[in-house]
């Protein structure tokens, strides 16, 4: 079982950049901010590398 929150798991389950970038900009900030090393290490492993900025 994964240790993620679910809807940081919706980000890991992302295939393209677009729904990634979509994903960013819905997610509740409280997510980004108690998450957010996780939010970095599936982007730079996605090769996302505007949504790691």
């Amino acid at each position: 079982m994964s240790e993620l929150l679910p809807i940081v798991e919706e980000l890991e389950n992302c295939t393209t950049h677009e729904q990634r970038r979509a994903w960013l900009l819905m997610v509740p900030p409280s997510v980004l901010l108690r998450a957010e090393f996780a939010i970095r290490a599936i982007l730079r492993k996605a090769g996302f590398r505007s949504g790691v900025a």
